[in-house]
């Protein structure tokens, strides 16, 4: 959904309502989180920033990301998505099971570039990845113009 000209962040709201009526939004120590939150019926959508992005982020580093990975792995009954670049992929465990995704989107520079993305995800989540068009272990085109 488009925010500004075309739709108010009022009717975003109205819009979105029910379908986050049972989502609980928790601020805090991400891994903490994770681990103590670690049950059925829990999701998480892990999108971090990229190591070596410069700006706010800058302190992320691969440390960071291999914390993230090791916690994730130990995971036993949460379902999880973690969007991250191809670079780490040497990092994660062979068993996890990904979607790559290919997207044109504007550069830091300003200019349109094909980007790369890897979703990675419990096998329970990424089993019904056919459900959303994304084909498991395949690389997938996503607009977003």
């Amino acid at each position: 959904t488009k925010v500004g000209k075309n739709i108010s962040p009022g009717k975003i709201v109205l819009d979105w309502h029910k379908r986050l009526r049972n989502v609980r939004v928790t601020q805090g120590d991400g891994l903490k989180v994770i681990q103590e939150n670690d049950r059925t019926g829990v999701l998480f959508f892990l999108d971090p920033p990229y190591p070596g992005v410069v700006n706010q982020w800058s302190h992320y580093t691969m440390k960071d990301i291999q914390a993230l990975i090791d916690t994730l792995d130990k995971l036993k009954h949460a379902d999880w998505l973690y969007a991250e670049t191809p670079n780490v992929m040497e990092m994660v465990p062979a068993t996890w099971e990904y979607v790559m995704l290919e997207h044109v989107a504007p550069s830091y520079n300003g200019k349109r570039r094909k980007h790369q993305e890897v979703v990675y995800g419990s096998a329970s989540v990424l089993d019904r990845a056919d459900r959303y068009g994304l084909s498991k272990g395949g690389t997938d085109f996503v607009s977003q113009d």
